[in-house]
């Protein structure tokens, strides 16, 4: 699977696929070339790996009693002075229990981020918010 980058000029940019490892990977680094050419290079390492934490999420939790992934969308959005990230899927929340070498992801996106939240519709959908204007970073 080739996930086409965005275009740098666009404000907005969607991906959707099975929700695999490969995809993750592949999204993450066109978020950040996406984030390079949005002159967002500042805050690309923080909102590269909230995202990832959260579709990681997605990808190992979101479809574990399918018989095959899901899928998997990305949007990002900057306008203004923000920029929001939206990470969803189609798969059933089970809480996990933390042990001590796995179950952080989500503590970790919150706290790189402005604003966090974890919708557990339809599905799960992790929005994930920067102020742009305060993150002189």
């Amino acid at each position: 699977m080739i996930v086409e980058p965005p275009e740098p000029t666009s404000a907005r940019w969607t991906h959707s696929d099975p929700a695999t490892a490969d995809l993750a990977a592949q999204l993450r680094r066109n978020l950040h070339a996406w984030l390079d050419a949005r002159q967002l290079s500042d805050i690309a390492p923080d909102v590269v790996l909230a995202s990832y934490e959260v579709m990681a999420n997605s990808v190992e939790h979101a479809y574990r009693d399918e018989s095959s992934p899901g899928p998997l969308t990305l949007t990002a959005v900057h306008e203004n002075l923000v920029l929001t990230v939206t990470v969803s899927d189609a798969g059933t929340w089970k809480r996990a229990e933390p042990t001590p070498h796995r179950g952080r992801g989500l503590v970790l996106a919150d706290a790189i981020t402005d604003h966090m939240a974890v919708d557990h519709g339809s599905g799960t959908e992790t929005t994930l918010t920067w102020d742009l204007d305060h993150s002189e970073r």
